[in-house]
């Protein structure tokens, strides 16, 4: 399990942000890498699985078009290689294939992915950023919009919380009525949403 945090500028005037939130090397002790352009900040946290050293995060596509952080397993990257004829990926781990097959074979190729996931993918060239999350949603991933700015995250602690809009009262009172957790997108925090 990994772990990852950051913010993504909706425009230059928001660079200044300062944004510095709690670690999460607990999800990742094996190792740890930022990113910084002029719109985007990213902290992973990395738990070896697959790739060993080869695995790295963030990770960036041999085009230099696309950057990704990515928690979970994607069990089928095997067969995806050799879909897209890199059977040399296999030894760098799900990641890499998962990245190239992106690079190669555009967005919509989410959609043969078999696994559990949650994935931040920052295109270099036009700076869209895209936050995905497996079909059952295994892999956690969170997010808030404010002031112009996109905050994210695999855990809710990490995301900015302002005093008035802590605790949402009456999502605490169901769970403690019905035992069932918010329905994605809600959380138990005001402003802070779950991708579906």
């Amino acid at each position: 399990m990994c772990g990852f945090n950051g913010c993504f500028f909706l425009n230059k005037k928001c660079v200044k942000n300062k944004f510095n939130p709690l670690p999460l090397n607990h999800r990742g002790p094996d190792d740890y890498k930022s990113f910084k352009s002029e719109f985007l900040k990213i902290n992973f946290f990395r738990l070896k699985i697959l790739g060993g050293s080869l695995g790295k995060q963030p990770m960036v596509s041999e085009n230099k078009n696309w950057m990704i952080v990515f928690n979970g397993e994607i069990y089928n990257y095997i067969e995806l290689a050799k879909e897209i004829k890199r059977p040399d990926l296999v030894k760098k781990g799900d990641t890499r294939v998962l990245i190239e097959l992106i690079s190669l074979k555009g967005l919509s190729s989410i959609n043969k992915l078999n696994g559990m996931f949650s994935i931040v993918l920052f295109n270099l060239k036009n700076k869209k950023i895209h936050l995905i999350r497996d079909r059952f949603g295994i892999k956690p991933l969170y997010y808030k919009i404010n002031k112009n700015t996109l905050y994210f995250s695999s855990e809710i602690k990490c995301i900015p919380l302002d005093t008035k809009e802590k605790i949402n009262y009456k999502k605490i009172d169901d769970f403690l009525n019905s035992e069932l957790y918010p329905r994605s997108p809600k959380t138990f925090f005001n402003k802070v949403y779950e991708i579906k």
